[in-house]
Protein backbone atom coordinates (compact mmCIF):
# COMPACT_ATOMS: atom_id res chain seq x y z
CA UNK A 1 0.00 0.00 0.00
CA UNK A 2 2.61 2.31 0.89
CA UNK A 3 4.43 1.64 -2.51
CA UNK A 4 1.36 1.97 -4.26
CA UNK A 5 0.28 5.10 -2.99
CA UNK A 6 3.34 6.87 -2.76
CA UNK A 7 3.16 7.10 1.42
CA UNK A 8 5.78 6.41 3.98
CA UNK A 9 5.82 3.84 6.88
CA UNK A 10 6.50 5.24 10.70
CA UNK A 11 8.48 3.14 13.24
CA UNK A 12 6.32 1.63 16.25
CA UNK A 13 7.04 -0.22 19.46
CA UNK A 14 5.77 -3.31 19.95
CA UNK A 15 1.76 -3.92 20.36
CA UNK A 16 0.09 -4.30 23.62
CA UNK A 17 -1.22 -7.54 22.78
CA UNK A 18 0.46 -9.96 25.78
CA UNK A 19 0.00 -8.46 29.26
CA UNK A 20 3.80 -8.05 29.64
CA UNK A 21 3.95 -5.47 26.29
CA UNK A 22 0.24 -4.03 27.95
CA UNK A 23 2.09 -3.20 30.68
CA UNK A 24 5.13 -1.87 28.78
CA UNK A 25 3.19 0.74 27.25
CA UNK A 26 1.06 1.71 29.78
CA UNK A 27 4.61 2.30 32.14
CA UNK A 28 5.63 4.03 28.53
CA UNK A 29 2.80 5.40 27.91
CA UNK A 30 3.92 9.26 28.52
CA UNK A 31 6.85 8.68 25.83
CA UNK A 32 4.94 7.13 23.79
CA UNK A 33 2.08 9.73 23.65
CA UNK A 34 5.12 12.61 23.41
CA UNK A 35 6.37 11.00 20.62
CA UNK A 36 3.02 10.49 18.70
CA UNK A 37 2.19 13.73 19.14
CA UNK A 38 5.26 15.39 17.71
CA UNK A 39 5.08 13.09 14.76
CA UNK A 40 1.04 14.09 14.44
CA UNK A 41 1.93 17.79 14.52
CA UNK A 42 4.64 17.50 11.61
CA UNK A 43 2.16 15.45 9.61
CA UNK A 44 -0.83 18.63 10.17
CA UNK A 45 1.60 20.10 8.22
CA UNK A 46 0.79 17.75 5.53
CA UNK A 47 -2.18 16.65 3.46
CA UNK A 48 -1.96 13.09 5.44
CA UNK A 49 -4.03 10.44 5.97
CA UNK A 50 -2.75 7.27 8.65
CA UNK A 51 -3.20 3.83 7.98
CA UNK A 52 -2.88 1.75 11.20
CA UNK A 53 -2.22 -1.87 12.07
CA UNK A 54 -0.42 -1.74 15.46
CA UNK A 55 -2.70 -1.22 18.75
CA UNK A 56 -0.25 0.69 19.70
CA UNK A 57 -0.74 3.07 16.92
CA UNK A 58 -4.45 2.41 17.35
CA UNK A 59 -4.74 3.19 21.07
CA UNK A 60 -1.97 5.71 21.56
CA UNK A 61 -1.77 7.53 18.22
CA UNK A 62 -5.42 8.39 16.90
CA UNK A 63 -5.68 10.83 19.81
CA UNK A 64 -3.05 12.98 18.61
CA UNK A 65 -4.14 12.62 14.91
CA UNK A 66 -7.79 13.84 15.97
CA UNK A 67 -5.97 16.72 17.96
CA UNK A 68 -5.06 17.77 14.67
CA UNK A 69 -8.11 16.74 12.79
CA UNK A 70 -6.09 14.12 10.50
CA UNK A 71 -7.97 11.44 9.06
CA UNK A 72 -7.01 7.63 9.77
CA UNK A 73 -7.39 4.18 8.89
CA UNK A 74 -7.84 1.30 11.78
CA UNK A 75 -7.16 -2.14 9.56
CA UNK A 76 -7.96 -5.70 10.82
CA UNK A 77 -6.56 -8.11 9.81
CA UNK A 78 -5.35 -11.06 12.04
CA UNK A 79 -7.86 -13.02 14.53
CA UNK A 80 -9.89 -11.07 16.69
CA UNK A 81 -9.43 -12.44 20.37
CA UNK A 82 -9.00 -11.69 24.27
CA UNK A 83 -6.13 -9.52 22.72
CA UNK A 84 -8.77 -6.81 21.62
CA UNK A 85 -11.99 -7.73 23.57
CA UNK A 86 -10.54 -8.66 26.93
CA UNK A 87 -7.61 -5.49 26.67
CA UNK A 88 -8.32 -2.88 29.53
CA UNK A 89 -7.32 -0.01 26.92
CA UNK A 90 -10.56 -1.38 24.62
CA UNK A 91 -12.48 1.51 25.64
CA UNK A 92 -9.44 3.85 24.01
CA UNK A 93 -9.70 1.80 20.92
CA UNK A 94 -14.12 2.33 20.65
CA UNK A 95 -13.72 6.12 21.17
CA UNK A 96 -10.97 6.44 19.06
CA UNK A 97 -12.90 4.57 16.31
CA UNK A 98 -16.25 7.10 16.93
CA UNK A 99 -14.14 9.82 15.46
CA UNK A 100 -16.04 11.04 12.14
CA UNK A 101 -12.79 10.87 9.97
CA UNK A 102 -12.26 7.74 11.64
CA UNK A 103 -12.83 4.16 9.45
CA UNK A 104 -12.21 0.49 10.14
CA UNK A 105 -10.96 -1.95 7.20
CA UNK A 106 -11.23 -5.78 7.48
CA UNK A 107 -10.14 -8.56 5.04
CA UNK A 108 -13.51 -10.94 5.23
CA UNK A 109 -16.95 -10.55 5.91
CA UNK A 110 -16.27 -13.70 8.46
CA UNK A 111 -13.81 -10.97 10.38
CA UNK A 112 -16.64 -8.23 9.56
CA UNK A 113 -19.26 -10.27 11.79
CA UNK A 114 -17.10 -10.17 14.48
CA UNK A 115 -16.55 -6.01 14.08
CA UNK A 116 -19.90 -5.29 13.40
CA UNK A 117 -20.30 -2.91 16.27
CA UNK A 118 -17.73 -0.66 14.81
CA UNK A 119 -19.11 -0.68 11.33
CA UNK A 120 -16.13 -1.84 9.11
CA UNK A 121 -15.53 -1.40 5.31
CA UNK A 122 -14.42 -5.27 4.09
CA UNK A 123 -11.85 -5.47 1.12
CA UNK A 124 -10.34 -8.55 0.50
CA UNK A 125 -6.05 -8.95 0.87
CA UNK A 126 -4.23 -9.06 -2.23
CA UNK A 127 -1.12 -10.36 -4.15
CA UNK A 128 1.69 -9.58 -6.47
CA UNK A 129 2.38 -13.08 -8.17
CA UNK A 130 2.54 -13.67 -11.64
CA UNK A 131 -0.05 -16.25 -12.43
CA UNK A 132 2.11 -19.84 -13.72
CA UNK A 133 0.16 -22.51 -14.97
CA UNK A 134 0.66 -26.03 -13.26
CA UNK A 135 0.70 -29.57 -15.67
CA UNK A 136 -0.50 -32.51 -14.72
CA UNK A 137 1.10 -34.56 -12.52
CA UNK A 138 1.52 -38.09 -11.76
CA UNK A 139 0.09 -40.09 -9.08
CA UNK A 140 0.37 -40.05 -5.92
CA UNK A 141 -1.33 -36.81 -5.43
CA UNK A 142 0.65 -34.37 -3.39
CA UNK A 143 -1.01 -32.78 -0.89
CA UNK A 144 -0.05 -29.36 1.26
CA UNK A 145 -0.21 -27.79 4.35
CA UNK A 146 1.46 -24.57 4.68
CA UNK A 147 1.11 -22.40 8.16
CA UNK A 148 1.51 -22.72 11.46
CA UNK A 149 1.40 -26.15 13.24
CA UNK A 150 -1.56 -25.75 15.60
CA UNK A 151 -5.10 -27.55 16.21
CA UNK A 152 -6.55 -24.04 15.48
CA UNK A 153 -5.20 -24.57 12.01
CA UNK A 154 -6.92 -27.92 11.66
CA UNK A 155 -3.56 -29.29 11.55
CA UNK A 156 -4.41 -32.04 13.81
CA UNK A 157 -7.11 -33.17 11.16
CA UNK A 158 -4.57 -33.18 8.60
CA UNK A 159 -2.62 -35.53 10.04
CA UNK A 160 -5.46 -38.29 11.26
CA UNK A 161 -6.87 -38.04 7.19
CA UNK A 162 -3.14 -38.60 6.01
CA UNK A 163 -3.25 -42.03 8.48
CA UNK A 164 -6.17 -42.58 6.69
CA UNK A 165 -5.36 -41.74 2.83
CA UNK A 166 -1.94 -43.49 2.28
CA UNK A 167 -2.68 -43.79 -1.08
CA UNK A 168 -1.68 -40.14 -1.03
CA UNK A 169 1.20 -37.83 -0.38
CA UNK A 170 0.78 -35.15 2.47
CA UNK A 171 3.69 -32.79 2.87
CA UNK A 172 3.53 -29.68 5.51
CA UNK A 173 5.60 -26.36 5.69
CA UNK A 174 5.70 -24.46 8.86
CA UNK A 175 6.41 -25.13 12.71
CA UNK A 176 4.72 -25.20 15.91
CA UNK A 177 3.57 -27.18 18.71
CA UNK A 178 2.34 -30.16 16.24
CA UNK A 179 5.80 -30.68 14.33
CA UNK A 180 7.28 -33.54 16.62
CA UNK A 181 3.54 -35.44 15.68
CA UNK A 182 4.19 -34.88 12.03
CA UNK A 183 7.33 -36.18 12.29
CA UNK A 184 6.51 -39.08 14.30
CA UNK A 185 4.06 -40.14 12.11
CA UNK A 186 6.27 -40.30 9.17
CA UNK A 187 5.05 -37.40 7.21
CA UNK A 188 7.46 -34.99 5.30
CA UNK A 189 8.01 -31.68 6.68
CA UNK A 190 9.82 -28.62 5.96
CA UNK A 191 10.44 -26.34 9.18
CA UNK A 192 12.24 -23.66 7.40
CA UNK A 193 11.47 -22.88 3.57
CA UNK A 194 11.67 -19.28 2.20
CA UNK A 195 8.76 -17.48 0.60
CA UNK A 196 10.11 -17.91 -2.98
CA UNK A 197 10.93 -21.56 -2.33
CA UNK A 198 6.96 -22.04 -1.29
CA UNK A 199 6.06 -20.92 -4.52
CA UNK A 200 8.33 -22.92 -6.41
CA UNK A 201 7.15 -25.76 -3.85
CA UNK A 202 3.43 -25.16 -4.92
CA UNK A 203 3.95 -25.75 -8.51
CA UNK A 204 4.94 -29.68 -7.60
CA UNK A 205 1.27 -30.17 -5.59
CA UNK A 206 -2.00 -31.00 -6.65
CA UNK A 207 -3.99 -29.52 -3.76
CA UNK A 208 -3.79 -27.04 -0.67
CA UNK A 209 -5.69 -28.07 2.97
CA UNK A 210 -6.91 -25.06 5.10
CA UNK A 211 -8.90 -26.93 7.22
CA UNK A 212 -9.08 -24.05 10.17
CA UNK A 213 -10.81 -25.05 12.81
CA UNK A 214 -11.29 -21.23 14.54
CA UNK A 215 -11.86 -18.14 12.59
CA UNK A 216 -9.49 -17.47 10.25
CA UNK A 217 -9.20 -13.63 9.12
CA UNK A 218 -8.58 -14.71 5.38
CA UNK A 219 -6.32 -17.24 4.07
CA UNK A 220 -3.25 -15.87 1.71
CA UNK A 221 -1.76 -19.44 1.08
CA UNK A 222 -5.10 -20.26 -0.72
CA UNK A 223 -4.17 -17.29 -3.28
CA UNK A 224 -0.59 -18.07 -3.08
CA UNK A 225 -1.73 -21.26 -4.51
CA UNK A 226 -4.32 -20.17 -6.63
CA UNK A 227 -1.25 -18.17 -8.38
CA UNK A 228 0.21 -21.36 -9.12
CA UNK A 229 -3.13 -23.13 -10.44
CA UNK A 230 -3.65 -25.21 -7.51
CA UNK A 231 -7.27 -25.76 -5.78
CA UNK A 232 -7.37 -25.42 -1.93
CA UNK A 233 -9.74 -27.33 0.21
CA UNK A 234 -10.76 -25.39 3.00
CA UNK A 235 -13.06 -25.29 6.30
CA UNK A 236 -16.15 -22.84 6.39
CA UNK A 237 -13.93 -20.76 8.81
CA UNK A 238 -11.46 -19.43 6.10
CA UNK A 239 -12.27 -15.79 5.50
CA UNK A 240 -11.50 -15.97 1.63
CA UNK A 241 -14.35 -18.28 1.68
CA UNK A 242 -16.30 -15.02 0.93
CA UNK A 243 -14.92 -14.34 -2.46
CA UNK A 244 -14.80 -18.02 -3.96
CA UNK A 245 -17.54 -20.71 -4.24
CA UNK A 246 -17.51 -24.07 -3.28
CA UNK A 247 -16.54 -26.73 -6.41
CA UNK A 248 -16.38 -23.23 -8.96
CA UNK A 249 -13.14 -21.59 -7.40
CA UNK A 250 -11.96 -23.51 -4.15
CA UNK A 251 -13.59 -26.85 -2.79
CA UNK A 252 -15.41 -26.32 0.77
CA UNK A 253 -15.19 -28.53 3.52
CA UNK A 254 -18.92 -30.39 4.20
CA UNK A 255 -18.67 -32.96 6.08
CA UNK A 256 -15.02 -34.20 7.47
CA UNK A 257 -11.59 -33.55 6.00
CA UNK A 258 -10.73 -37.30 4.93
CA UNK A 259 -14.13 -37.32 3.04
CA UNK A 260 -13.67 -34.16 1.38
CA UNK A 261 -10.13 -35.20 0.11
CA UNK A 262 -11.66 -38.19 -1.33
CA UNK A 263 -14.22 -36.25 -3.18
CA UNK A 264 -12.02 -33.40 -4.59
CA UNK A 265 -10.01 -36.25 -6.77
CA UNK A 266 -12.94 -38.93 -6.91
CA UNK A 267 -14.56 -35.87 -8.97
CA UNK A 268 -12.36 -35.44 -11.49
CA UNK A 269 -14.43 -32.81 -14.06
CA UNK A 270 -14.68 -31.08 -11.21
CA UNK A 271 -11.69 -30.71 -9.90
CA UNK A 272 -10.22 -29.77 -13.13
CA UNK A 273 -13.29 -27.21 -13.94
CA UNK A 274 -12.27 -25.71 -10.65
CA UNK A 275 -8.60 -25.98 -11.65
CA UNK A 276 -9.33 -24.10 -14.95
CA UNK A 277 -11.19 -21.07 -13.61
CA UNK A 278 -8.54 -20.44 -10.79
CA UNK A 279 -6.87 -17.83 -13.30
CA UNK A 280 -9.99 -15.63 -13.91
CA UNK A 281 -10.73 -15.70 -9.90
CA UNK A 282 -7.52 -14.98 -8.96
CA UNK A 283 -7.19 -12.00 -11.65
CA UNK A 284 -9.94 -10.13 -9.10
CA UNK A 285 -7.07 -10.32 -6.29
CA UNK A 286 -4.64 -7.84 -7.72
CA UNK A 287 -2.89 -5.14 -5.35
CA UNK A 288 -4.04 -2.54 -8.16
CA UNK A 289 -7.77 -3.43 -6.73
CA UNK A 290 -7.33 -3.63 -3.60
CA UNK A 291 -5.50 -0.28 -3.76
CA UNK A 292 -8.25 1.66 -6.10
CA UNK A 293 -10.43 -0.25 -2.84
CA UNK A 294 -8.52 1.83 -0.36
CA UNK A 295 -8.40 4.89 -1.87
CA UNK A 296 -12.28 5.46 -2.28
CA UNK A 297 -12.37 5.13 1.60
CA UNK A 298 -9.36 7.35 1.87
CA UNK A 299 -11.24 10.34 -0.36
CA UNK A 300 -14.44 10.19 1.58
CA UNK A 301 -11.90 10.77 5.25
Amino acid sequence: MAKLLKGKTIWMPRSPVSKLSLIIAILASPYIMLRFFWKAWRLSKQNTLVYMHSLLEKIFMAPCLRFFNIPYIFVEHATIGNWLYKNPLLSFYKRNLAYKRAKLITVSHLMAADLKEFKPVVIANAINQKFISSKPRNNPKKILYIGRLTPDKGVDQIVRSALDLQQYQFVFIGNGPLAKQIKHAGFKLYQKMSHRKILEYLKKVDLLLLPSSKKDPFGLTVLEAMSREIPSLISSKVGIKDYLKHKDSTFIIKNNLTNSIAEVFSEVEIYNKVKNNLEKHYRSFGYQYMATSYFKIFQKL
